[in-house]
């Protein structure tokens, strides 16, 4: 992001209209300086506040930006022009503030609102989309802008003291790892996906633990008691389910197999029992033939009365129908003979019947013990034990389908953590190569920037766990005296030193950072004589491939500038009002002298100011 022109509107300290003017110069050093107080930062607020909605210093509010010598009709915006990546884009912003109602006397609140515009065209409309919209275009948010590309005055402290995680975001942006990280983020969310439905998976177990009933009194009992609703001992569940379904299993199959016996039986039974019925009818026909033949006998007992009566008759004729009577004897003598063997088979046929009704009895009694324990169990009917078995048959290959799901799952996340392993182990040994370079360079900037025996490290060690950042635990080390051990850089160095620390930080990223414009508010805090010289050159460095806008109060950092600005305050009985212009090359001269002597400027600090401004053209390569 390139800035090409700045307007502030009764915005801080500038009670009118002010306009800067970026474009009349490219490259180099575009300097402002003035008295402490006078409004230089307000600069860099303005320009971050177009970007995000906010100042660029954190003590500094929304409601505190509206200029106090501000006329009522003279509305409090910024308008902001800048290039990025060769496309045109303007900011209209205006904060939150009281102002004068348009009818009456009263105060009303303006509300904040943004508009954003790329080559003439609105893009989006409203302060919250523009702040989303501006995230988006230049990839980095308020707070990673400040510490990567506006260094704002004592923010470049918060780099060195951020979080692991946030200057991992800062020097990804810095050294262009960012296709690093988004391999490492494919992962992370492959990683993520994996354990989402595994942990999805498992949940739904849990759930479905509820439908599982193990009997009290079965042997696996216990064991389902201990591992139920065990998140992370869903698989021993498992194993203890899958035992005891595959025993009532084998108690359903067998069941089965004795349900097919009882309808064998049944059938046989019912054979039985139409035999039963046949013999019945049988005997009822031999009845019949019974009452026939007593009618019969009964007819032959008449026809022996009659027979009888002509016997008298027939006496004389006795030697004839003695024959006859040896004849009726002999048929009276089988018929008896008939009768008593048929008593006999219908009493032997009677034991038999009875002796096989004895037997099936005692096997039905015996089936119908093994239905009734089924039935005390799974239901009251046959039914019911049949939809039971059915039912346990269902969840039983629900099962087996689960643990196939997670061993699937399982393998497939051992893939992906040796796959993270490999990849994390490869970025942790390019970690360490690039850090061992950049520390190299880091101390050889320091060394410029006037630290002797200074040395510089960066410590790659592991961490206790992986994460989505790969295995390492990164710590800026310095020690900054022959003698003193290595140190972390937040907990050894001086306001003077950490500016010179980040100022060679950002001297080394300058080829590789991919920002167009860095901002330096006062990093020049703490540091005077030689170290400000070395300071200044590092800066002129910097700003051969980067536009650098900076507020000083060092006369050597001033004269390194390429366009400088002067920032004052005027104030007459009623009014105070900030100035900001671009000065000569003779009045550039007068406010380096000033800046070398004080309020008042002489000879002797007029020459001085030329001597640096000569040195520091002589330093100057481009």
């Amino acid at each position: 992001m390139r800035p090409q022109k700045l307007i502030l509107s009764a915005f801080g300290p500038f009670a009118e209209e002010t306009v800067i003017d970026f474009t009349r110069f490219k490259d180099g050093i575009f300097l402002i300086s003035g008295e402490t107080g006078a409004g230089k930062t307000t600069i860099f607020d303005g320009i971050c506040f177009a970007l995000y909605g906010e100042p660029s210093g954190s003590y500094r509010k929304q409601d505190m930006l509206r200029s106090d010598f501000a006329k009522d009709e003279t509305e409090t915006k910024v308008v902001f022009l800048f290039s990025h990546r060769k496309k045109q884009y303007k900011i209209e912003r205006n904060p939150s503030y009281m102002r004068k109602s348009k009818r009456g006397d009263k105060m009303t609140r303006q509300s904040p609102y943004a508009v954003l515009y790329q080559e003439d065209e609105i893009v989006t409309t409203g302060s919250q989309q523009v702040t989303a919209q501006m995230e988006e275009i230049l990839g980095m948010d308020r707070m990673q802008y400040q510490q990567i590309s506006m260094i704002a005055q004592g923010e470049f402290l918060k780099l060195l003291y951020a979080k692991g995680k946030e200057r991992s975001e800062i020097f990804r942006k810095i050294f262009g790892t960012w296709y690093l990280y988004e391999f490492q983020e494919k992962i992370k969310r492959r990683h993520l996906s994996c354990k989402y439905e595994y942990e999805n998976l498992g949940n739904t177990l849990l759930e479905q633990e509820d439908n599982i009933f193990v009997s009290k009194d079965a042997e696996e009992y216990e064991e389902y008691t201990r591992y139920l609703k065990q998140k992370h001992q869903i698989v021993e569940f498992m194993d203890v389910v899958k035992r005891y379904q595959y025993r009532k299993q084998q108690e359903y199959e067998n069941f089965q197999k004795q349900k097919e016996t009882q309808e064998e039986l049944y059938q046989k039974q019912r054979i039985v029992f139409s035999q039963i019925t046949e013999k019945r009818q049988k005997i009822k026909d031999v009845k019949e033939e019974i009452k026939e033949l007593i009618v019969q006998e009964k007819e032959n007992k008449a026809e022996q009365r009659a027979i009888k009566k002509e016997y008298d008759q027939i006496q004389k004729e006795l030697p004839k129908l003695h024959k006859k009577e040896l004849r009726f004897q002999e048929l009276q003598k089988q018929i008896k003979q008939y009768k008593e063997l048929e008593a006999l088979e219908k009493k032997k046929e009677s034991l038999k019947n009875a002796k096989e009704r004895m037997i099936r009895q005692q096997e039905v009694e015996e089936r119908l013990n093994v239905i009734n324990s089924l039935k005390d169990k799974y239901g009251p009917s046959i039914e019911d034990v049949t939809a039971y078995g059915q039912k346990a048959e269902k969840r039983y290959n629900m099962l087996c389908d689960a643990e196939h799901e997670i061993e699937i799952l399982k393998n497939e996340q051992e893939r992906i953590k040796e796959r993270y392993l490999k990849e994390a182990k490869n970025l942790s040994e390019q970690r360490c190569k690039v850090a061992k370079t950049l520390g190299s360079n880091i101390t050889k900037a320091l060394e410029d920037l006037n630290f002797l025996d200074v040395r510089f490290e960066i410590e790659v060690t592991k961490k206790d766990q992986i994460s989505a950042d790969g295995m390492d635990q990164i710590r800026f080390m310095i020690s900054t005296n022959p003698g003193l051990p290595m140190r972390p850089v937040q907990e050894v160095a001086s306001g003077g030193e950490l500016s010179r620390i980040m100022l060679a930080l950002k001297s080394v990223a300058a080829q590789a950072d991919g920002v167009d414009t860095l901002i330096f508010d006062e990093i020049d805090t703490g540091i005077s004589g030689e170290t400000a010289n070395r300071v200044a050159k590092k800066m002129a460095v910097i700003s051969k491939d980067h536009q650098v806008i900076a507020i000083t109060h060092l006369p050597q950092i001033a004269a390194m500038a390429d366009s400088h600005y002067f920032i004052r305050k005027q104030t007459d009985q009623k009014n105070t009002q900030t100035m900001i212009r671009k000065l000569n090359e003779s009045e550039s001269l007068k406010e380096i002298s000033r800046m070398i002597s004080g309020d008042q400027w002489s000879e002797t600090s007029m020459e001085h100011a030329k001597e640096m401004k000569s040195l520091a053209d002589e330093t100057k390569l481009y």
